[in-house]
């Protein structure tokens, strides 16, 4: 498209103007080959493939990165939490993870430090699917945090990696944690808070799931603790209290995928 037509397609004249002048310096079949070598695959927004829930928010990324194979349009629930976390968060987070995983559930998160972590690992060895969604692209050298990166390539095995960013983008782009949020919110039918300050970035993606119109789950936490504070807030807002897997599955009329008797989620 000329510029003409660029800012006639809404994106307004300044972006226009910048496409025209970037345009030269970017080689199409040199960004497939990037791609290619480090096995990301590209859905667009008009792929089967690609996720329905997230094609319903405002903000749903065009172009969404994956490394990995799964189905993107099964049951999904996001499990976020503070990076730093207490015992008793770090054993919600993994108990939980595990048992929604072995009810056949995808656990969604992101991969950061603390309760993202221990989220994806309890979902792993649940033996069930789990999705990283990150806020830098997904070629091996920008998987953030670098002390992760094994725990990336699990994920790979059992799920995907999830990205709406290209290649050789770094994660210490200021706003890409923020914008990956919208993400894993809109990924999920509900977004299970553990663990979140008063100020926590935890609560953006559950004020994301609220304003997608989707359920906000949260554990009930000490009133001592100040990792419980962004929490107890949230359910004293109207976020629904869970302390076993089947509050979540219940809300959401998933109770006939869990075959097992409930029971409250044991500690690792």
């Amino acid at each position: 498209a000329d510029l003409e037509n660029l800012v006639l397609s809404g994106i307004g004249e300044s972006l226009s103007q910048k496409i025209i002048e970037q345009r030269p310096h970017i080689d199409p079949e040199e960004e497939w080959r990037k791609l290619e070598k480090e096995n990301v695959r590209m859905l667009l927004e008009t792929d089967e493939e690609y996720p329905r829930l997230l094609k319903e928010i405002p903000t749903a990324p065009y172009i969404l990165y994956m490394k990995g194979e799964m189905d993107l349009n099964a049951p999904m629930i996001s499990i976020v939490g503070s990076r730093r976390y207490t015992t008793y968060g770090s054993q919600a987070a993994y108990a939980l993870a595990k048992e929604l995983a072995q009810a056949g559930i995808t656990v969604v998160s992101g991969m950061a430090l603390g309760i993202d972590s221990i989220a994806h690992r309890g979902a792993l060895d649940g033996g069930g699917k789990t999705i990283a969604v990150l806020g830098d692209s997904l070629d091996d050298a920008n998987i953030y945090p670098a002390s992760n990166f094994n725990l990336s390539r699990e994920i790979i095995q059992k799920g995907c990696l999830l990205s709406d960013y290209p290649v050789e983008t770094p994660a210490s782009i200021q706003g890409n944690f923020p914008a990956r949020n919208r993400i894993i919110a809109g990924l999920s039918m509900g977004t299970l808070v553990i663990e979140a300050g008063e100020k926590s970035g935890t609560l953006i993606t559950a004020d994301l799931a609220l304003e997608f119109n989707r359920d906000v789950f949260a554990v009930p936490g000490s009133i001592f603790s100040l990792q419980s504070l962004g929490t107890n807030k949230l359910l004293k807002s109207g976020a629904k209290f869970v302390t076993s897997i089947k509050d979540i599955l219940e809300e959401l009329n998933l109770e006939e995928i869990h075959e097992k008797s409930f029971a409250p989620a044991k500690i690792p």
